[in-house]
């Protein structure tokens, strides 16, 4: 509960400074960035809110990771599954699998 109203209020925060996005905007924002297809404006912003939040500096290294973790899989077809690989990640993927095939 207090993780949420100190997110809320650092939302707050930011919202209410010249071109700085909250926490939700930049998560918003994360699928554009790893395209590459951020406008330079939003990007400077998306870059900005890095640089004073820890927690979507950490979010946004996670979200890598499993970009990653997610092509490794994919591109290497039937391999075995790593030992360090969390199950909720091997089940979300083999789902994902299933559902286009």
């Amino acid at each position: 509960m207090i993780d949420k109203i100190s997110r809320l209020a650092k939302g707050a925060m930011l919202k209410a400074m010249p071109g700085h996005i909250t926490c939700d905007e930049f998560e918003g924002f994360i699928a554009e960035y790893f395209e590459g297809e951020l406008p330079a404006a939003q990007r400077q912003i998306f870059d900005m809110h890095l640089k004073i939040c820890q927690d979507c500096r950490a979010y946004l290294k996670a979200y890598r990771n499993t970009i990653e973790l997610g092509r490794t899989a994919f591109a290497q077809g039937d391999a075995p599954v790593p030992d360090d690989m969390p199950h909720d990640l091997v089940a979300a993927i083999l789902d994902a699998r299933s559902s286009k095939a």
